[in-house]
Order: C-alpha cells, then sequence, then structure tokens
C-alpha cells in the first residue's frame, strides 16, 4: 500500500539490515516502511532524487556509527545497465527505475521503483531479477533501454571514532 519507492528502498534497507547492518532492520518491515514514508513525505516527496537524502537520514538514524553511500544514475548521462551490472558484479544490490512507456512491464502512465538484486544474460538479452513491491515474490524482468531510467546505489558503511570508513565487501568482510 506504500509509494513503491518507498518499497523499494525498505527491501534494500531490510536486506543490508540481514547482511551486517543490523541496525538496519527494526521489528517489522512494516515499520521500516512507515518510518521510510514519513522521512520521503518530510523532504521532497517521493523522488528518485530523493533517494541518496532519505538513505542516508535512515541509516544515521539507526545508528550513529552507520553512513550511507548513495547516487542517482540516470539514463541521459550514463550507461545505466553498466552501473547496475557494477553494482550487482560488486555485491550490492540496488533500486532500478522503470519510467512510464508504452512498452512498459508495469506502465504506459507512470514511472515504478523496484529493487534489482540480479542480472543474467541470454541470447545478447539482458534480464533483471527484481523485488519490485507488486509481486511476493522475486520476478525476472527484460532489461530494456527505453524505459529502464535510472539505477540507485545505496550502499551503507561504517565510520570509525577516527573518521575513517570501513566497507563491506559482498562476502560480508570488513575492509
Amino acid at each position: 500500500s506504500s509509494n513503491c519507492i518507498v518499497t523499494a528502498l525498505a527491501n534494500l534497507m531490510w536486506y543490508w539490515g540481514g547482511n551486517n547492518f543490523s541496525k538496519l532492520r527494526p521489528d517489522s518491515f512494516k515499520n521500516l516502511k512507515s518510518t521510510l514514508q514519513e522521512l520521503f513525505l518530510g523532504y521532497q516527496g517521493y523522488t528518485n532524487n530523493s533517494v541518496p537524502y532519505i538513505a542516508q537520514q535512515y541509516v544515521q538514524s539507526r545508528s550513529s556509527s552507520y553512513r550511507c553511500n548513495s547516487s542517482v544514475y540516470w539514463k541521459v548521462k550514463n550507461d545505466v545497465l553498466a552501473k547496475l551490472r557494477t553494482e550487482i558484479n560488486a555485491g550490492y544490490p540496488c533500486l532500478l527505475g522503470y519510467m512510464a512507456h508504452a512498452n512498459s512491464p508495469y506502465s504506459a502512465t507512470s514511472g515504478h521503483m523496484t529493487m534489482c538484486y540480479g542480472y543474467y544474460i541470454s541470447d545478447s538479452i539482458t534480464y533483471v531479477r527484481l523485488a519490485d513491491g507488486h509481486s511476493s515474490s522475486m520476478v525476472v524482468r527484460v532489461w530494456n533501454a527505453t524505459y529502464n531510467d535510472c539505477v540507485i546505489k545505496v550502499r551503507p558503511y561504517y565510520e570509525t571514532n577516527g573518521g575513517t570508513t570501513q566497507s563491506i565487501t559482498s562476502e560480508g568482510m570488513i575492509l
């Protein structure tokens, strides 16, 4: 029942809460979505460009030692498929946007945000693995540069008292 950007970011935070950032996972997924929804509504509403700010606010609200590296990559200026592959190949799920388009698997009249956790290539076609918010199970969709308009990376990390940062690898090891 929440906005798709809220649900996609909640899926991503829930993932990170189970992977080395336990404080990002509250007592329920419903409470996580509610908190994120309040943050979006208190900022600039449900926009893709708001995600980095909202992610940072949420991460820091859960632990003073957590920080977040987040960026929005739009297809106008970036090869978003390359950005998606970079994130997934490094072991980081990311958000994947679908703009309103007649050929979109979601809607011809409104955009949609998903959490992407994988991809594969078959017969020169790229397929993306998604938690799309419309289904309780994971789905696979064909990547299409016409309507896949943005990738948003959201990577939490630890900040030590000395101000240095530590990254988490895809294997869960602190560097």
